[in-house]
């Protein structure tokens, strides 16, 4: 019977149901519930109303019966310590969702009763009673707040999901607009490739039109020299005057020539000058078309590489949701396991917490210092900037410096020592924040389920593929039509092509009658060659006049750079003040540098007087150069006048061209028939030009039709993240349900356990009944036993073994109880007995289930732990050899660096030397008699 009870007892377990998310603590439930109901209400009532089947009333009526104040006691005690029970009570009366399950609540009343009464016929005292009420109502209280948190760190995990999917959706509309973008950007690099393309061929027309025109003009002057050789023989043999009239004959007739000759010429410059404008703004439309042609490529690679930043992070994003699931399947293992670690896994985390606060506290200190620590290395580094800064404008004409930069490198030296250490101390404390995350990973990350989702939203992506290529189908057909009226307009171009040889041959044909302009040339050759003798001594006086100017610019030149150096040395005389002002408080470091320096100041300064003393004999020799020019004004003057002259002579041939353009009036007639002809042609170009302009405005509509198409995909795409919303929120109801399928399996259980629990009592029932007839057979035998024992006691057959004793015997009532209260003692110490190994055995058990599962995470986790350490520890090696390498290199060359700098900057030096030194030769060499002898540098 006992052994029924206890098994009873520790087959109950109480079964807490998943907690509602908007209820977070236990102290608002009971808030609430004091403002809706009275919070005494006696658990007697609510076992009544609650569990009416759980128990025989009978029975119970018996056992109110028999200790009706001690139970009294113990339930005072009860709502003294544990009242928050009572407040959940009569919450989950009023809740549609109660925390606790009605079935629940009564089972556990029950067992209450049951034990109350163990310990009421047990007779152990209150103390015992209070501290076994106090660890089961704890027990208890523990296990309702674990379950809690429990479900509200999976609520925080399905919002995170949430999250992840939203993400997920604007990364996908972001690359669907990419997509769009790089579409359109192809499409404008096609278009400015045609257009490239037509304004090369446009360009070889008008260089093949010029090279023509050349050829013209160099047949024209041939034509014309051979005109003039006849007109001089015929000038040498014929005399009289008929010859001289047929002579006056021709000259007028040729100056008629010449002036139609001309008006050509005129018109042909203007073509050519034409030509070139276009020429020229095709380059610059070239020009324009590969810059854009750069940027558009540009931007595509951008593009493109953002696509595959995007894939790489979809897969990424892929394995870690397929590592998520797997260790979701392992947690969903391990769970039941947890929920029986949690007691002991919450104090270590609360020590793990404080451990934690205060390791932050050292790692927040020594940040700080840290930080302290870069400030001052980067003051250093500034200083050491400003000391390079003046080791390089002092290295050429200060030797002591060395040391100040040895002294510097040693600091530079302490200062990467500091930094090493200080990264050393922090690569420790990181690597004990992780082992810390990494713990704290573990105990937070138990629940995530997600793989369904996954591969529901993944069926949602492959229908919206599938969609998507059937409308770039129909953009490839739409495409094929566009390519069909490309080529219409390319047959439309050379038909307009064959229009412009046309026009070319016509041209040749204007160019043929250019030809008796040659003819006229040689006439005006006589002429030109008059001007071309003023003009060379005119180029002549103009070449005397460019070379006293550039001597005096390289006088100037000169002057400006002395300046320029004297400038230069005061400003740094100004620089080294200052910086020798706030280097003040470092004198016990710089003590020899400013010693070394105020020397070199001196003789700066003395190099500064000799400058200004050839500043001012520069100055004198610039006065001299004065007066020269004044000189050479007064020549110009003189030859100005000369060429006033010819300008009179040449005027005065003027007028004789004058009657020559008379005569080429006449061709402008044949000209304007030529002009008519080259309008035509034009009008026929113009009616191409409106075909191709009807076949653009066809592409145009196309390209719209394009667009149409481009934004029903956009509004399909639209549909289907609708689509996905609504499986989202369809997602949420199916969890809702399942949660509410979870309760209702729980409460089967509960039903099946309690069912159990009735099937083990009628099976107890039996065996008592057994047992009672045994212990009844036991009793008669024992009766008849005492019965021959009475008759051998009265009548014995030994009458010497007995007699008569002085004491009386005790009455058999009392023997009666006596015996009743050893046999009651016996069984309750049975009990206890019983009692305390069941107990052994479940806690030996449970502690060999904990010792494998520590034993099976000790080892994954610390295996874990000891590749990743070594791992890192590598890398960190190899980064650390590969960092010192790189110092290395580049210390060795900026030695180098500085090295060659300092050799150009002295080669310079010479170099500027000689050059002022050869130009005060060349000034002294002319002997001028303004000249001033300067001494020599020093």
């Amino acid at each position: 019977m006992n052994e029924n009870k206890n098994s009873s007892n520790d087959q109950s377990p109480v079964k807490i149901p998943p907690a509602d998310p908007n209820v977070d603590n236990i102290d608002d439930i009971a808030k609430e519930s004091e403002s809706k109901e009275d919070s005494k209400q006696p658990i007697e009532q609510e076992e009544k109303s609650a569990g009416g089947q759980a128990t025989d009333p009978k029975s119970v009526s018996e056992k109110d019966n028999v200790a009706p104040s001690f139970r009294s006691v113990a339930l005072q005690m009860l709502d003294k310590e544990h009242s928050w029970l009572r407040e959940v009570e009569s919450k989950s009366l009023s809740m549609d969702k109660p925390l606790i399950s009605k079935v629940q609540f009564v089972t556990l009343s029950n067992n209450y009763k049951k034990f109350i009464d163990d310990l009421q016929d047990k007779n152990i005292e209150k103390t015992e009673i209070t501290s076994q009420f106090t660890n089961l109502f704890n027990k208890f209280r523990i296990c309702f707040v674990g379950q809690q948190r429990l479900q509200n760190k999976v609520y925080e995990l399905q919002a995170m999901m949430s999250i992840e999917d939203s993400n997920t959706k604007k990364l996908k509309s972001h690359l669907f607009d990419l997509q769009d973008r790089g579409e359109g950007l192809q499409a404008q690099v096609e278009h400015l490739k045609k257009q490239v393309k037509q304004r090369d061929q446009e360009k070889a027309d008008l260089l093949m039109e010029m090279s023509d025109l050349k050829v013209d003009l160099k047949r024209a002057q041939e034509h014309l020299d051979e005109q003039q050789s006849d007109f001089e023989l015929t000038k040498n043999s014929a005399d009289g005057d008929d010859y001289t009239s047929e002579l006056e004959q021709k000259i007028y007739n040729l100056v008629d020539e010449l002036k139609n000759i001309k008006s050509e010429l005129n018109f042909s410059k203007e073509r050519e000058v034409i030509f070139q404008d276009r020429l020229s703004q095709a380059d610059q439309d070239k020009a324009t078309l590969k810059t854009e042609m750069s940027g558009v490529k540009s931007d595509i690679q951008r593009q493109i590489s953002l696509k595959e930043k995007f894939e790489a992070m979809v897969i990424e994003g892929e394995q870690k949701m397929e590592k998520e699931a797997e260790v979701v399947n392992h947690l969903m293992e391990e769970v039941a396991e947890l929920k029986a670690e949690l007691e002991t896994s919450k104090s270590d985390y609360q020590a793990l917490q404080k451990e934690f606060g205060q390791i932050q506290k050292e790692f927040d200190g020594i940040s700080t210092n840290f930080v302290k620590a870069q400030r001052d290395v980067a003051i250093r580094e500034e200083r050491l900037k400003l000391l390079g800064a003046e080791k390089d404008t002092l290295m050429f004409e200060i030797k002591d410096g060395q040391k100040e930069s040895k002294s510097l490198k040693v600091d530079l030296a302490t200062a990467n020592r500091e930094q090493k250490e200080f990264a050393r101390k922090i690569s420790l404390l990181e690597n004990n924040i992780k082992a810390l995350e990494q713990e704290k990973d573990t105990q937070t990350n138990e629940l995530a389920i997600l793989h369904m989702r996954n591969e529901a939203l993944e069926d949602e992506h492959k229908e919206s593929q599938r969609e998507l290529k059937e409308l770039t189908k129909e953009r490839e057909g739409l495409t094929l039509k566009v390519v069909r009226l490309e080529k219409i307009i390319v047959d439309l171009r050379s038909d307009i092509k064959t229009e412009t040889e046309n026009f070319k041959s016509v041209n040749k044909e204007l160019k043929s009658s250019n030809l008796t302009i040659k003819e006229l040339r040689e006439s005006l050759k006589h002429q030109e060659q008059t001007k071309e003798r003023i003009a060379a001594e005119v180029l002549e006086l103009k070449q005397i006049i460019s070379e006293l100017k550039q001597e005096n610019k390289v006088v100037e030149l000169h002057v400006a750079e002395s300046e320029k150096t004297i400038n230069q040395l005061r400003q740094k005389l100004e620089d080294q003040i200052t910086k020798y002002k706030k280097l003040a408080d470092d004198k016990e470091f710089y003590r020899k540098s400013v010693a070394d320096s105020k020397g070199i100041i001196e003789q700066q300064s003395d190099k500064l007087k000799m400058l200004d003393k050839y500043v001012e004999q520069l100055k004198s020799y610039n006065l001299a150069s004065e007066d020269k020019q004044k000189k050479l004004q007064i020549q110009n003057q003189n030859t100005s006048k000369q060429l006033g002259l010819a300008n009179e002579s040449f005027k005065q041939e003027k007028k004789q061209t004058e009657y020559l353009t008379a005569k080429l009036i006449f061709k402008d007639n044949d000209m304007q028939s030529l002009r008519k002809q080259i309008a035509v042609l034009e009008k026929n170009i113009h009616d191409h030009q409106r075909k191709l302009k009807n076949v653009t405005d066809e592409k145009d509509a196309i390209g719209n039709k394009l667009r149409e198409k481009d934004e029903l995909i956009s509004a399909k795409s639209e549909k289907v993240s609708k689509l996905e919303q609504d499986s989202a929120s369809m997602k949420k109801d199916l969890e809702d349900k399942e949660s509410e399928v979870k309760l209702l399996k729980i409460q089967l259980s509960e039903v099946q356990h309690r069912r159990e629990l009735l099937e083990s009592q009628v099976e107890s029932l039996q065996n008592v009944k057994e047992d009672l007839l045994k212990a009844k057979s036991e009793i008669q035998k024992k009766d008849l036993l005492a019965k021959g024992l009475e008759t051998e006691m009265q009548r014995p057959r030994n009458m010497h073994r007995w007699r008569i004793l002085e004491g009386t015997d005790p009455d058999r009532s009392q023997l009666i109880t006596k015996n009743q209260t050893l046999q009651k003692q016996m069984a309750k110490n049975d009990e206890l007995l019983l009692a305390m190994e069941t107990d052994l055995r479940q806690k030996e058990a449970t502690i060999a289930k904990l010792r494998e599962m520590l034993q099976r995470r000790m080892d994954d986790t610390l295996g874990d732990k000891l590749t990743d350490c070594r791992h890192e520890l590598k890398a960190r090696t190899t980064k650390l050899k590969c960092l010192t390498a790189e110092n290395n290199m580049y210390e060795n060359l900026v030695k180098k660096y500085r090295d060659e700098n300092t050799a150009l900057n002295d080669q310079l030096r010479k170099y500027k030397m000689m050059e002022f030194k050869n130009s005060t030769k060349k000034h002294v060499d002319k002997k001028d008699p303004m000249r001033v002898k300067l001494p020599p540098l020093r």
